[in-house]
């Protein structure tokens, strides 16, 4: 579940050839439609789950003042799921918006701004 637009347009573009790669390879890819979205969460078998701010990248990692929080107890996973399942009801299929393939323009626009990724 990703926010359907960021506050970042740039990004936005950036995201574009990611997304439809994760898609194309069966990943089910939600958007969020209600707002910005910057929290993570991770949910893994119902034992163990994760929440916070971190992006996986070096510049989150490494130069942002990021924290992410591990939860075991049955009831605070149950919480973190009952989260992620709030986020999937107010989210639309990737699939639904983006049934064409990218015009050229916006495949050009996504691949230069792809360039700066590690800076976004």
């Amino acid at each position: 579940i990703v926010p359907r637009r960021s506050n970042h347009p740039i990004t936005d573009l950036a995201r574009d050839y990611y997304l439809r790669e994760l898609h194309e390879a069966g990943v089910n890819v939600l958007l969020y439609n209600s707002g910005m979205l910057h929290g993570k969460a991770i949910s893994a078998d119902g034992k163990i789950a994760v929440t916070g701010s971190a992006n996986i990248d070096l510049r989150s990692l490494f130069v942002n003042y990021e924290v992410n929080a591990f939860f075991h107890s049955e009831s605070d996973v149950s919480e973190v799921n009952k989260w992620i399942h709030e986020l999937e009801t107010a989210s639309i299929e990737f699939s639904s918006i983006h049934k064409e393939p990218a015009s050229f323009t916006r495949e050009l626009a996504g691949d230069l701004s792809r360039l700066v990724t590690p800076l976004l």
